[in-house]
């Protein structure tokens, strides 16, 4: 049919192709093309954050129904998140997991090993703060433990 060596570069080339495609998919919470751009890091709902649209720190009271700009550390991952509202607040991160960041999180990550989330509160029926970074979300709920050192 096809002479040898051309048999071996067809094989080689489509061999490459799936290597490339494993790339795209593997260890990222939202597969895309190497075609496309990555997703934006800039926030899309502007108009409901805070009116000065200013980032917060921990230790702020914030309230439900208003969303706010919060750069989150992620050297030692993003299982703590800080404390709001007299609470310190821990995320539901597979257990065991240490130094965990989703990857369309990572693709924000800024020179100071920090992402800007918008964060959320609800509090029906028990309260909880969602992180979002890229549409991908990470819920927070009260921690009944204090969180460990970090390197």
């Amino acid at each position: 049919m096809f002479p040898k060596g051309q048999m071996r570069r067809a094989l080689l080339i489509l061999v490459a192709l799936l290597v490339v495609v494993r790339a795209c998919v593997a260890s990222d919470d939202e597969p895309w093309s190497l075609l496309e751009a990555a997703p934006s890091t800039t926030l899309g709902r502007q108009e409901t954050l805070r009116p000065n649209g200013d980032t917060i720190k921990s230790g702020t009271t914030i309230e439900p129904g208003t969303e706010y700009r919060y750069p989150i550390y992620v050297h030692c991952g993003i299982e703590w998140l800080g404390e709001f509202n007299d609470v310190l607040w821990k995320a539901d991160v597979p257990a065991g997991v240490l130094d965990y960041v989703p990857a369309a999180w990572a693709r924000a990550i800024g020179d100071n090993q920090r992402v800007t989330a918008t964060l959320a509160l609800s509090s029906n029926p028990d309260p909880v703060i969602t992180a979002t970074v890229n549409e991908v979300e990470i819920t927070y709920r009260p921690a009944t433990t204090n969180p460990p050192g970090c390197d």
